[in-house]
């Protein structure tokens, strides 16, 4: 009881510093941004509900920068625009984790959410689907994600759950590059210049970033980018730039090692938590082994 009183005060406390960041940074100016040519407007795809003013549409970007009669891409964009009297000039950008999370068919929940009311009472709210995800464009390989998602407590054996997987992804690259796909043009750096472009298309000069998980990457790839459309940058659980996982930066053994290491925690303190069971799983392939201390080959 004392600790979910414990958590509940933290969560507010740091709802409340972030809601006093966003009121005390209002400057004077109360001009907002006004869409240009370069932003379509279309139907919302989620439920905008009673609170304000709502636009939704599309702005189009390269797919490679390089290339300027290259293929273009369509991005999904919403933009909630400040309830208050008078709204700061920069919009609050919400970068999504993933990466490859898709934002606006949440909108209608976060739309209610205590904090996005309070922040949407300063400023407007930009929100879009990062290139390859959610409605923008292109739309990868379908049912992928079916593939290279599995329920950590009953993973097929490891070496079947790879070979479908390295199946799938060789199958989906085959696809993409005869759809003139480029999978080297869907990079942190790609999505950086979105940021600029979408901003451009709304009329905005500057705004604040907020980068959540994948996000905050995300966000300091813009920050060397493009500064000069900054102006503040928030990271909420942030991951740090050269992050690697075990998976991809530790041997065979190395994995081994980890994993009998967690085991051997685990089995002082029996695994009642579904993560703890699911970190082990991805590394060794079962639990079983995991708790055995047998090696990942």
């Amino acid at each position: 009881m004392t600790s979910s009183s414990g958590r509940k005060c933290k969560c507010f406390r740091l709802w409340a510093v972030v809601a006093a960041w966003l009121a005390c940074s209002v400057p004077p100016s109360v001009a907002t941004g006004e869409p240009s040519a370069g932003f379509t407007p279309s139907r919302c795809p989620f439920d905008t509900g009673p609170r304000g003013r709502v636009d939704c549409g599309h702005v189009t970007v390269l797919q490679d920068r390089a290339e300027p009669d290259g293929r273009r891409l369509r991005l999904a964009v919403a933009v909630l625009r400040s309830t208050g009297s008078m709204p700061a000039s920069e919009p609050l950008v919400f970068l999504s984790g993933g990466p490859g999370e898709p934002i606006l068919r949440h909108l209608s929940q976060l739309n209610g959410s205590r904090f996005f009311r309070a922040a949407r009472e300063g400023r407007d709210l930009v929100f879009f689907d990062q290139r390859g995800t959610g409605i923008s464009e292109p739309t990868f390989c379908e049912g992928l994600d079916r593939v290279l998602a599995y329920d950590g407590l009953v993973a097929p054996p490891r070496d079947e759950l790879l070979d479908g997987q390295l199946r799938a992804l060789s199958e989906c690259r085959r696809k993409l590059a005869v759809d003139g796909i480029d999978v080297a043009d869907f990079s942190s750096t790609s999505s950086a210049h979105d940021v600029r472009d979408i901003l451009d298309a709304l009329g905005y000069q500057r705004a604040d970033l907020y980068g959540h998980s994948y996000g905050s990457r995300l966000a300091l790839a813009v920050i060397p980018e493009h500064p000069e459309i900054l102006r503040s940058v928030l990271l909420s659980a942030p991951i740090r730039p050269m992050f690697r996982s075990h998976r991809r930066s530790l041997g065979s053994r190395g994995r081994a090692g980890t994993c009998r290491e967690h085991a051997r925690r685990m089995t002082r303190a029996p695994p009642s938590s579904r993560n703890s069971r699911r970190s082990c799983t991805r590394c060794c392939g079962s639990w079983r082994n995991a708790r055995s201390g047998s090696e990942c080959h």
